[in-house]
């Protein structure tokens, strides 16, 4: 067999191969397609073995032995197709691959559906904590490229960029098509991130002017949760609407206010709290709540999708004091694409002065022991 031709020392061949055909169903393993490599002067260093679905258990000792044997030889180990079978996180785990080929599927809907992009991003955060490279595959259109970089993926494969060749492409062309994209992709991306941070400056200077106004500790639980549950409700009700969800918690004794919800009538709702709840034991509010104390900033978390209402959401995490946080909701559709001018000067009362007003209403209005309602609209349109 002649040997191949030579290829720049920077390329990478990779072989696809279905396992059940060659190492679970014989006892040929890996030491026939090695063996060719061989014979072809083919460095087994520059070799790729792309894993393909497959009926062998994991737990299939010649399985083992085969990606054993071809790592002892040099060859990095890709999971091809991730995201369409069944056992895919079982390979992901035993396997430990060198790389992770996302499904052109799974990025396809992934750019459409927020369900499928966070699995998309679970997959992307497993191949980084296990040290294996992300490559997406089927990038044929801008917004999946955008997927790509957002997930921090170090390959993309598709006809975005060329078709199928029977040669290789040309590298400089290659550079010439990606470029672009990375660059347009930069700057929407730091433009968003500068909205967002805007936004978080903005809310926490609206939450750091209600300091002034926090309740007074006091013995009687009940009148101690009902004063913090009126200072989050006045708290929300200076905010603008993209803040839709707010409660006060403490260090350690857990939720000091109700929950305080937005209405569609721009109004502030307080839902009380299961007894005994304390969101403040959930890891991540620890971790921002910590960030927050020692940067002395407002955290933002990652975008999630919120379980009730269906938005994305990022929360902020900001202390009022050395055991008083406040989190607040943000709707992120509304920073991203309807994003408004932040009102200055007298456009809405200051926050004592609402803070007074909702006061006044509370005090005329007929409280529902399960929801207290308070009758004060938002400032903001």
């Amino acid at each position: 067999m002649p040997p191949c031709r030579p290829v720049p020392p920077d390329t990478w061949l990779a072989i696809n191969v279905n396992p059940t055909d060659w190492c679970c169903t014989s006892d040929v393993g890996a030491a026939y397609l090695l063996d060719l490599l061989g014979q072809m002067g083919v460095n087994p260093g520059r070799i790729v073995i792309e894993i393909t679905e497959t009926a062998c258990e994991l737990n299939d000792s010649r399985f083992l032995e085969c990606i054993r044997a071809f790592r002892q030889q040099g060859c990095r180990i890709a999971i091809d197709d991730m995201g369409v079978g069944s056992g895919d996180l079982g390979r992901l785990a035993v396997i430990r691959p060198e790389i992770v080929k996302v499904d052109r599927s799974l990025v396809t809907d992934a750019t459409a559906d927020f369900g499928y992009r966070a699995i998309v991003e679970a997959l992307a955060m497993a191949a980084q904590t296990l040290g294996a490279a992300l490559l997406l595959e089927g990038v044929e259109a801008e917004d999946q490229m955008g997927l790509a970089l957002r997930l921090g993926a170090q390959y993309v494969q598709g006809f975005l960029f060329a078709p199928a060749l029977p040669d290789l492409a040309d590298a400089e062309h290659l550079v010439d098509r990606v470029c672009p994209h990375v660059d347009r992709f930069r700057a929407r991306y730091l433009a968003r991130l500068q909205r967002q941070y805007d936004v978080r400056d903005a809310v926490q200077a609206t939450l750091r002017a209600g300091i002034a106004c926090l309740p007074r500790p006091s013995s009687n639980t009940a009148e101690a949760t009902d004063a913090w549950s009126e200072f989050a409700a006045s708290l929300l009700t200076a905010l603008p609407p993209m803040c839709y969800r707010l409660y006060v918690c403490a260090g350690e004794s857990g939720n000091l206010s109700g929950v305080v919800e937005r209405t569609v009538q721009g109004r502030a709702a307080v839902l009380r709290p299961l007894p005994g709840c304390n969101w403040n034991v959930r890891s991540h509010f620890l971790r921002n709540v910590t960030a927050a104390v020692r940067s002395r900033h407002a955290i933002l978390s990652p975008v999630y999708e919120d379980r009730v209402t269906h938005r994305p959401t990022r929360t902020l995490t900001c202390a009022l004091n050395h055991d008083a946080y406040v989190f607040v909701d943000l709707d992120m559709a509304q920073v991203d694409e309807e994003f408004p001018e932040w009102p200055t000067g007298t456009d809405y009362p200051p926050f004592c002065a609402a803070m007074r007003r909702r006061r006044r209403l509370a005090s005329t209005s007929n409280k529902d022991p399960g929801k207290c309602a308070y009758a004060a609209h938002s400032p903001f349109p």
